[in-house]
């Protein structure tokens, strides 16, 4: 239905005097084409109205008595613009209900002007009640009488389908939006107006706030605390407004803060080695989905129906069992030792893509290598990497026996040594002992060993290449972990390199 329909519709139920003669049509209201006598004020400018709607809708309760002397002016400036003559603005100062109103409406912008034909926003304003009353202008309203012009204002609404609503007094709040309310001055007088979705359409927010006139100023504690209402309401409606864009360019704006920090050297941007950008790349890789199972040390293996392996158990898990069977003094394991080896050994390389059986005989190989050293001595090379010159990552790195395709096996060996650290000494010294071996890295590190002005190294050499990031980690000046150290490098650059 459009606006116009509505009006027609109103005007012509209205006609005929109701509540005991109390509310009588008016013939100047009869003869013209708005919904209410008020929407002279504004809305009535409005002649896009059906399609491009309305900003704010204010709502009272009813007009009053269009006969009395006091309203004469308004009256005739009324019929003014019905004879099709330029409206002239509406002069506020006669009444301070309206000097208090226009007040309210600056919480929308200093620039809002109520006063004017182009307020500086689109604006709509009616009385919920259509009747017009015959005696005195206050008191004797009821929601039964109110209920008479229930029909006719759900239908504007959903015609002009303005951004919000705000309702001046109680009883027209509770009608509008459907709510019963308590203490509502006392909410009020706290700078609070009530808030509800309009039942019809729930994505126009209605709002309940004072009558502007002295009395209802008093009610709440004076114009300021009026305002206070009036402020929240504009402030809402001003996230309204925003368009999408900008919440975009917000959530952007905000996660600028959140990018890990970079500087630019000779044309390539290096990421800043510092604890925050630490904290902020470990964040993102335990909240990705990708290696939420790695870390899972509950993610046991799991044998399908047909007696495979369906899962063959995470690393996390496996490196835990070599930590119960290297430290603990319980016998009873629940796996042997050497299918601990193995499980650990095809998770590790499963999980990080190593390949190892590649050569078809890289994984067993490695896993005899591993178990031919005796758990003490296991224990004693991941807790003590330079007593015995990296023995244990040299054993595992070096070339396999394949007839064909036998390759060394370096980036696996740091992998399994520094898991098994993380996890076998976790909480201890002991667990950052071992540097992940990484071909991102090795592109990278000569960039930041020029910047802290640091010698070259020899990064195809495992033990070179753990010197080089101790190096330019103490050359920092920040505490970073080698496993921060890794992840911070790795994963800044993977995509960049």
């Amino acid at each position: 239905m459009k606006y116009k329909d509505v009006v027609e519709k109103a005007i012509k139920a209205r006609r005929k005097p109701y509540g005991n003669g109390v509310y009588a049509p008016c013939e100047t209201w009869l003869a013209g084409n708005q919904i209410n006598l008020w929407t002279y004020w504004q809305g009535y400018q409005l002649k896009d109205i059906d399609e491009n709607h309305v900003d704010v809708l204010l709502v009272g309760q009813d007009w009053g008595n269009p006969g009395l002397d006091k309203n004469a002016d308004a009256m005739e400036r009324i019929k003014k613009i019905q004879a099709g003559e330029k409206a002239v603005g509406y002069d506020v100062k006669l009444s301070p209900t309206d000097r208090n109103l226009a007040e309210m409406f600056k919480a929308f912008g200093e620039k809002i002007d109520i006063s004017k034909d182009n307020p500086g926003m689109r604006l709509f304003f009616t009385n919920y009640s259509l009747g017009y009353r015959t005696g005195r202008e206050t008191g004797g309203m009821t929601k039964g009488l109110m209920k008479e012009d229930k029909e006719f204002f759900d239908e504007l609404v959903l015609a002009i389908q303005p951004k919000i609503i705000i309702c001046l007094g109680k009883l027209t709040y509770e009608m509008v939006s459907g709510q019963i309310t308590k203490d509502f001055c006392k909410r009020l007088q706290e700078g609070k107006p009530f808030k509800a979705p309009f039942p019809l359409k729930r994505d126009i927010m209605v709002y309940g706030v004072a009558h502007c006139g002295s009395r209802g100023s008093q009610n709440v504690g004076g114009p300021k605390k009026m305002k206070s209402a009036w402020n929240y309401v504009a402030e809402q409606y001003h996230k309204l407004e925003a368009p999408a864009i900008n919440t975009i360019q917000a959530e952007w704006s905000l996660a600028q803060e959140k990018m890990i920090a970079t500087i630019t050297v000779a044309g390539k941007e290096l990421v800043v080695l510092s604890r925050d950008n630490v904290a902020k790349v470990e964040a993102m890789i335990r909240n990705d989905s990708s290696y939420l199972q790695s870390t899972n040390k509950d993610a046991k293996m799991i044998i399908g129906k047909n007696g495979k392996v369906k899962y063959g158990g995470s690393s996390a898990y496996w490196m835990t069992m070599l930590k119960e069977a290297l430290l603990s003094k319980n016998q009873k394991l629940a796996y042997p030792y050497e299918q601990i080896i193995e499980h650990a050994v095809e998770a590790v390389d499963r999980e990080n893509s190593t390949h190892l059986n590649a050569d078809f005989v890289g994984r067993a190989e490695i896993v005899k290598r591993i178990c031919s050293l005796s758990r003490s001595e296991l224990l004693e090379c991941l807790r003590d990497p330079e007593k015995n010159e990296l023995k244990l990552f040299q054993i595992i790195a070096q070339k396999t026996s394949a007839e064909r395709r036998a390759r060394k096996n370096a980036s696996f060996a740091s992998k399994f040594c520094h898991y098994a650290c993380f996890y076998v000494f976790e909480g201890t010294k002991y667990q950052d002992n071992y540097m992940i071996y990484d071909s991102i890295l090795k592109k990278v590190l000569p960039r930041y060993l020029d910047y802290y002005e640091l010698k070259r190294y020899d990064l195809d050499d495992y033990a070179q290449y753990r010197e080089a990031v101790d190096a330019i980690r103490e050359a920092s000046g920040v505490e970073i972990s080698r496993n921060g150290f890794d992840h911070l490098l790795w994963y800044y650059h993977k995509g960049r390199e």
